[in-house]
């Protein structure tokens, strides 16, 4: 019996033993989010996911306890879609907050919509990044539908090349790349495919009260 060793594939298969070996997940904020991966944060129009997703990358830009969970420093980087004259006035606030400065090299943000289903979008995005001489612990993209366009968020397939547009981000700087996405209308789920729940590492669901308190409730975590 003869076996064929392929050299030149893009994958390899590990043993058992091989596979016990590797190191385990790391956390990007301890006990919360991953070191790596893809992770969707969605909620309500308002109800602050946008405000939790910059809160969270400002305190990973200045290696600050994000609600007195550890984070690992590192650039982060926002792929703005909506909102973009506002990121200043957060981030300001933040700094305000927190008695904390971020320095211009520890926070990017995009002047484009790059479509992230779309591989040379993916690459432009990288090469970018790679220009300012970045390697982001944290990228964020607001919002899944303002990334994706041309796509229906429908469909499994169109949903999975955004996915894996967001993943090739991930690889490439071994980081968590955080999409925000909306619910449906009458706010009881997240909108479009099932495939963006069995396809990211972490959801998280943010919603606010009349008092306005804001929850964050985390509706998967895979490996930890």
């Amino acid at each position: 019996l003869h076996f064929l060793v392929v050299t030149n594939s893009h994958f390899q298969f590990l043993s058992r033993g091989e596979l016990a070996s590797l190191p385990p997940p790391t956390f990007l904020v301890d006990r919360m989010l991953p070191k790596k991966g893809v992770g969707l944060i969605y909620g309500e129009s308002g109800c602050g996911k946008t405000f939790f997703a910059i809160s969270l990358a400002c305190a990973v830009a200045t290696g600050t306890d994000f609600f007195d969970c550890d984070t690992e420093q590192g650039s982060a980087a926002l792929l703005v879609g909506e909102g973009y004259f506002g990121i200043p006035k957060r981030l300001a606030a933040w700094e305000i907050r927190h008695k904390t400065l971020i320095t211009d090299a520890a926070f990017l943000v995009t002047d484009g919509r790059p479509r992230l289903a779309v591989a040379t979008d993916v690459s432009d995005v990288i090469e970018s990044i790679r220009a300012r001489d970045a390697k982001p612990r944290l990228i964020v993209v607001d919002t899944l539908a303002t990334h994706f366009a041309g796509g229906n968020e429908n469909e499994a397939k169109d949903v999975g090349l955004f996915l894996d547009g967001a993943r090739k981000l991930s690889d490439e700087f071994e980081c968590l790349v955080l999409v925000i996405h909306h619910t449906i209308k009458d706010g009881s789920n997240y909108r479009g495919s099932y495939a963006l729940k069995a396809n990211v590492d972490t959801l998280l669901r943010v919603e606010a009260s009349n008092l306005g308190v804001v929850t964050v409730t985390c509706e998967k975590q895979k490996d930890f």
